[in-house]
């Protein structure tokens, strides 16, 4: 498991109760993490102070993490792209997480991947070992079988948002980083939390997510589990899966991910073929939060 740290430093998900944690409330997040054999830590530029939070913990410590972190979303049109500006943005990373290398250092929007200057660019980073491994942040199967066709030599990871709603949509895509040897880490379990709203809630009825909600629903039911347990099931066994990130604004929320490896039951065959059929329909507006503003208005 890979924790994830956004919620250390915006309010994030659409679940979001408790909002951004305090400092002392961040630190202890991240003690119980390390305690509980987690060694990966994401983060990003964009996610508030997401990287001072991490950094200062690290300092105050003396731990060790690997550390994940991101390209601003914002870079310069490609005629304006520099060396120069990727070793500063790289630079301010590194300081303010206070490390040497970064684990792996993701491209945030997968367009960025298309600029071969700037993936040319970054392969020199790792050649210097100030990043270990250079990976795209997708949203779509066809992005990473593109990746896979034109870039299995540069890409080393993809990250992915897949989760109880999508598996159907990535099949393909997954046997194809497989077989070019890219490492894959899921995302969004949870669908940023959209699995813990209520079916007849404004938002979830907005986006037409009412019956998928309710479907994960009675499956956690029949299965006499808990939602999160079951969403956790359906994807786990997935072999192309390296890692997933989980992110959390509690302690009592990291608790309960830190229990689903261990409470973990395998699908049936039926379950898993249930699932792919009854989410092979979902729209993909449901499955791709960067479209949710659209309905975010029409809900307040």
């Amino acid at each position: 498991m890979i924790l994830g740290t956004v919620q250390l430093g915006l309010d994030y998900g659409v679940n979001n109760r408790s909002g951004k944690p305090s400092l002392e409330k961040a630190y202890e997040i991240l003690d119980i993490a390390y305690e509980n054999g987690i060694r990966t830590l994401d983060t990003g530029p964009m996610y508030g102070n997401s990287e001072e939070i991490v950094g200062s913990y690290l300092k105050a410590t003396g731990r060790s993490f690997l550390i994940n972190t991101k390209l601003p979303d914002m870079i310069p049109e490609e005629n304006d792209l520099t060396y120069g500006f990727i070793e500063k943005t790289i630079k301010s990373s590194l300081d303010k997480l206070g490390i040497k290398q970064i684990h792996c250092y993701y491209l945030h929007q997968y367009h960025q991947c298309k600029n071969y200057k700037f993936m040319d660019m970054l392969a020199q980073f790792r050649k210097r070992e100030q990043i270990e491994k250079i990976g795209v942040s997708i949203y779509h199967p066809q992005e990473m079988l593109y990746i896979c066709e034109n870039l299995k030599e540069v890409v080393d990871v993809i990250q992915i948002p897949y989760n109880i709603f999508s598996i159907f949509h990535w099949e393909e895509a997954l046997e194809q980083a497989m077989e070019a040897e890219i490492l894959v880490y899921a995302r969004s379990l949870f669908l940023q939390g959209l699995a813990f709203l209520s079916p007849d809630n404004a938002f979830s009825s907005s986006i037409g997510a009412g019956k998928y909600i309710s479907y994960v629903r009675e499956l956690a039911k029949r299965r006499d589990q808990e939602i999160e347990q079951t969403c956790y099931d359906a994807v786990i066994e997935e072999l192309a899966l390296t890692d997933i990130i989980l992110g959390v604004e509690t302690k009592e929320q990291l608790f309960s991910n830190l229990k689903l490896e261990k409470n973990h039951k395998s699908f049936s065959e039926e379950e898993k073929k249930s699932v792919s059929e009854y989410m092979k329909d979902i729209p993909l507006d449901i499955l791709d939060p960067t479209t949710w503003n659209k309905y975010r208005g029409e809900t307040q």
